[in-house]
């Protein structure tokens, strides 16, 4: 029971610091900048804001979360394959799960993804040359083509702001993705 509590706690003090723009549900464009936890937890007994006694323990999502929450894209996700994914391969899914779904929805060819933003939604290092980077990938995507999520991945050459390499991932849905 106490490290159960703990853990709650713990996470509930996770304070993140976001700086983002997205396309909200409406087709508005929204941002966020700002530093926040995503909730506060009240345990059984406790009261709640609308002052009646919790009879479990409640998580009350914050302002800034709840916000982003209610107007982010949606994208459905496939609970089991994400599971069964390696930790690389899951946090890949997690990012081009959005990508794939609005290419679907729209009947595009592809899904496209510049490697230096996967880097950084990834918390992966980015190379800057070409067969780091494709080795660096292979391995992320791998598991992806194996289980037919995607049918292909190709990556066309480009530079960043700076000047820096840079390449487009182009995503073709696999049959898994499709379904």
């Amino acid at each position: 029971h106490a490290s159960v509590k703990k853990a709650f706690l713990q996470n509930a003090a996770t304070f993140l610091v976001a700086k983002l723009r997205y396309r909200a549900t409406d087709g508005t464009e929204r941002t966020l900048e700002a530093g926040f936890t995503r909730y506060s937890v009240v345990f059984t007994g406790e009261r709640l804001p609308d002052g009646s006694m919790a009879d479990a323990v409640y998580l009350l999502l914050n302002d800034p979360y709840w916000e982003v929450l209610n107007n982010a894209p949606f994208r459905p996700l496939d609970y089991e394959y994400l599971q069964a994914l390696p930790p690389t391969a899951q946090r890949c899914y997690e990012i081009i799960s959005y990508k794939l779904f609005t290419a679907l929805k729209y009947q595009h060819p592809h899904a496209k993804l510049l490697y230096s933003e996967y880097c950084t939604f990834a918390a992966q290092q980015r190379y800057l040359d070409y067969t780091r980077v494709k080795k660096q990938m292979y391995k992320v995507h791998k598991p992806h083509v194996t289980a037919k999520y995607l049918d292909r991945v190709s990556y066309e050459a480009t530079r960043d702001e700076a000047g820096q390499p840079d390449w487009m991932m182009y995503y073709v849905p696999g049959p898994k993705a499709r379904a």
